[in-house]
């Protein structure tokens, strides 16, 4: 596939993506700026590679995207019996009808809109995975892991040979400073938070069990949590994959805060806090 920028005054940079599989392997590798990523599934693990070549494990969430789109991608809802896929009636309107599907294995469930007038593939929609066509071979994707993109299925082959086995690690770094201790703090998913600087900016980064790829960095969330903690909160941090925020007040401030948040534009939740169970 050859892939282009969609945003407006964008880079005018172009790549290429491939995908690929077989039984048991799924993968999916882009090439732009002289820079590849791959992604893809071994192993019932998935799996990023990065720009320098480092190769980690991926989080479930990522996981239950590839299997969507590995889905999609090898035309699976074709064949008869769908790989056991559950099938249901989607959304309709005037121009197009649409189906339901829940693949099984953990996959995110994805809904395929066709039009009523030539019967075409007319978009896909997925959590982190939405495609909009506009030919057989010409179609917009909007992930929400890069900028939207404009694609074009330019050949579709037999593998040249075996996929390649993929693993883990593979980054080198040298460091000039000494090491020095930085502590960390607990979030309230389980997850860490660690104070850091991005271009002199002291910043604290959250480590995002949800998220592949590189740093991300996420003002509105920073933000959120910097309300919170000037109208009183004890503690305000992201939770769980975001964008939303967490804030531990007491009785006295817990107003305040939620008032704050209003203010903010953001809707505010007040759950009831257990004070019996097991421990």
């Amino acid at each position: 596939m050859r892939l282009t920028p969609d945003a407006a005054g964008a880079s005018p940079a172009a790549g290429d993506a491939e995908v690929a599989w077989r039984r048991g392997r799924y993968r999916e590798r882009i090439t732009s700026a002289g820079a590849t990523t791959e992604r893809g599934i071994q192993g019932s693990k998935a799996y990023y590679v990065d720009e320098d070549g480092f190769t980690r494990v991926a989080s479930e969430p990522v996981l239950a995207e590839l299997l969507a789109r590995s889905y999609f991608w090898r035309r699976a809802w074709l064949f008869e019996d769908r790989e056991r896929a559950r099938l249901s009636l989607g959304p309709a309107d005037a121009a197009t009808v649409s189906v339901r599907i829940e693949p099984a294995g953990g996959a995110f469930p994805l809904t395929l809109s066709f039009s009523r007038g030539t019967g075409r593939l007319a978009a896909v929609r997925s959590p982190r995975f939405d495609l909009d066509f506009t030919s057989e071979t010409r179609f917009r994707e909007v992930s929400g892991r890069r900028p939207p993109v404009r694609a074009e299925i330019t050949s579709i082959d037999l593998p040249p040979g075996p996929l390649p086995d993929t693993a883990v690690g593979g980054g080198c770094r040298v460091f000039t400073s000494p090491p020095t201790p930085v502590g960390f703090a607990r979030t309230p998913d389980g997850g860490i938070a660690f104070p850091a600087a991005v271009n002199g900016v002291p910043v604290t980064l959250a480590l995002d069990s949800a998220a592949d790829g590189p740093v991300g960095l996420s003002p509105e969330v920073a933000g959120l949590i910097e309300v919170g903690k000037r109208a009183g909160a004890l503690h305000a941090a992201r939770s769980g994959s975001g964008p939303s925020v967490i804030a531990l007040c007491t009785n006295e401030t817990r107003e305040k805060v939620v008032t704050a948040f209003v203010e903010s534009g953001v809707e505010a939740l007040v759950p009831q806090v257990a004070s019996t169970g097991l421990i």
